[in-house]
């Protein structure tokens, strides 16, 4: 799911939405930057490495030609992993941010919580539909205590 398109979310759901893109929206742009550079440079400096064995008159007189690849393969990679963990850390950081806004949830009973944040808890890539549930349910708790 895209999180940079929200607009298409209740306003209940867009307002959490926006909180989340906030905390984790410095993250976004580290990782975009880290893959954009690191992939290239993993790929560039591999493919060169590989080359005089691939190809034999391709043969380098010296090593420091090879040792400058071997160094922005290195990079490269470096900055790919570098930009894969920091996705694991705003999936964290998001999840973390739901499963403290349902615990301030003043609205839904505690038993209720407790189940919601049981289930966030959980190692599951796929959080955001049940957010937006409890955020449906906590939204329709609040009407009703208006209009009841």
């Amino acid at each position: 799911m895209n999180l940079s398109q929200t607009n298409q979310f209740p306003p209940f759901i867009q307002q959490e939405m926006d909180k989340i893109l906030e905390k984790i929206r410095p993250l976004m742009k580290k990782i975009s930057l880290y893959y954009m550079i690191g992939l290239p440079m993993l790929i560039v400096g591999a493919l060169n490495m590989i080359m005089p064995f691939i190809n034999p008159s391709a043969m380098f007189e010296t090593y420091i030609l090879p040792i400058i690849y071997a160094l922005i393969a290195a990079i490269g990679l470096a900055l790919f992993r570098e930009s894969r963990f920091l996705r694991k850390q705003m999936h964290l950081i998001g999840k973390n941010y739901m499963i403290e806004r349902v615990k301030r949830s003043q609205i839904v009973e505690e038993h209720v919580k407790k189940k919601y944040v049981e289930r966030l808890a959980k190692p599951l890539k796929m959080d955001l539909p049940l957010f937006f549930n409890f955020l449906t349910e906590e939204n329709r708790r609040k009407q009703t205590q208006f209009f009841g």
